[in-house]
């Protein structure tokens, strides 16, 4: 995990001598423009995005040809559609980018909160562009009416998301990737059953890298396709799943369990711990589980059967045993990073959730569990009777790593009001300074989107 090692700045610096703008050559003047462009689009400051690149071509005549006369500059845009934005000007500024970007490849992302005349207007904009499109990203924050554009013909696209946060991806044509043979990446989030087997028909299986999918049905809990569709990206590295209204998904699958020989990375969603019966992924290095009650079994018999070489693992023990988690940790020994996140816990006994005595290293010349573990990250959102005695078990367990291991590092997030002035102070021994950063960082890994 990377941690912060405070500012070097000051150790070394370098002496530079002034340089114009213009007189760089233009490779390299470009390289630096597309990076604050890149920098501008990503800020989470809504009110400065698009400010760069204006900037950039009215500071002087030079740099305004320069601009200009670069289409590959104005080929990455990120446009936000709100319900009381201003109609002329962001249909002209979207319009303005596309006439600017020439024949470059576009890398566009539109976030539409309301459905209005706006949104309306530059999307059909923007399909019509769908031949240049490379990376777009389509996410549609409320309910929307269906469109009536045609995703297909897209012969210059690499990563396509189309994400819906309140219903199905409303998009009323069929999504044709045929003729997107360069597609790696693809984000589907709230499609249903019927819509995943058609788009299947039309993908480049060999090609994907990258899939993150959403399914949303409430009527084909039996429905084994998403397991035989996931057999056929073999190429696969990382996987990302959700099953959202299917509670009851439980597929009739008589066939041996679905190998993934290149999957890398894994990230099931709630209610996926039940997919890991059916998956084998001898390649993985990082998987993210959010275990349900009865899945523990299933997810330590996918670790025997896959016997990873895993270094990441995050695990959400909502009613995940003791017993469950020793076995995982058991098929695990090359395990480096560890997060542990516990919610509302149905404890039947008055005893704390003890953990940590599978973590506490008693003698370092017997066996132990995850031996390579240097990074420990553990967060509690629910505090009950008993954590305070959990505490005294996680510090003690905590020093014990600490004394094996020269360089384990523990990142504790919990909320402070739930625990004593004397509490806190026994954390603040064994925490790392870093904590929330090291969770942060953790989150925004398994999340991958582009």
């Amino acid at each position: 995990m990377p941690r912060n090692r405070g500012n070097h700045r000051n150790h070394l610096r370098v002496e530079m001598g002034s340089i114009k703008l213009d007189t760089m050559p233009e490779d390299i003047l470009t390289h630096i423009l597309l990076y604050g462009i890149t920098d501008d689009f990503e800020t989470k400051n809504n009110k400065c995005r698009k400010l760069f690149l204006l900037m950039i071509s009215h500071t002087n005549q030079a740099l305004r040809r320069f601009a200009l006369s670069t289409p590959c500059l104005w080929s990455t845009l990120y446009i936000d559609i709100y319900r009381n934005c201003r109609y002329d000007g962001l249909l002209n500024l979207f319009r303005l980018w596309i006439e600017r970007s020439g024949d470059s490849p576009l890398n566009y992302k539109i976030t539409a909160y309301a459905h209005t005349k706006t949104s309306a207007d530059v999307l059909e904009l923007f399909f019509r562009e769908k031949r240049r499109w490379k990376s777009v990203k389509l996410e549609f924050m409320k309910n929307t009416p269906h469109l009536s554009f045609e995703p297909t013909d897209m012969p210059c696209l690499q990563s396509l998301e189309l994400v819906s946060l309140r219903d199905y991806v409303p998009i009323e044509k069929i999504i044709h990737l045929s003729k997107s043979t360069q597609l790696g990446r693809l984000y589907l989030n709230q499609v249903d059953s019927a819509q995943w087997r058609t788009i299947m028909k039309t993908i480049h299986t060999q090609q994907l890298t990258e899939l993150r999918l959403g399914l949303t049905d409430r009527k084909a809990d039996a429905d084994s396709y998403l397991l035989k569709s996931l057999g056929m990206f073999t190429n696969l590295k990382r996987l990302k799943l959700g099953l959202h209204y299917m509670s009851k998904f439980d597929p009739v699958w008589s066939g041996p369990p679905v190998l993934l020989p290149n999957l890398t990375m894994l990230v099931l969603a709630t209610g996926c711990g039940k997919l890991t019966q059916y998956l084998t992924t001898p390649s993985l290095i990082s998987i993210s589980i959010i275990s349900l009650k009865d899945e523990g079994s299933w997810i330590v018999n996918y670790f025997r059967r896959s016997r990873p070489p895993l270094e990441i693992m995050h695990l959400e023990i909502y009613y995940l045993e003791t017993d469950d988690l020793r076995f995982i940790l058991q098929e695990v020994p090359n395990l480096k990073t560890l997060s542990l996140i516990r919610t509302y816990f149905l404890n039947e006994s008055e005893e704390p959730y003890d953990i940590w005595s599978l973590l506490h290293v008693d003698d370092p010349s017997l066996d132990i569990l995850v031996p390579k573990l240097t990074d420990l990250l553990y967060e509690i959102l629910h505090c009950e009777a008993n954590t305070n005695e959990e505490i005294l078990l996680l510090v003690d367990a905590v020093e014990s790593r600490k004394r094996y291991i020269r360089n384990f590092h523990f990142h504790f997030l919990y909320c402070a009001r739930g625990f004593s002035h004397d509490i806190r102070n026994i954390l603040g021994t064994v925490n790392e300074p870093d904590a929330e950063d090291a969770h942060k960082h953790l989150v925004e890994m398994f999340r991958f989107s582009g």
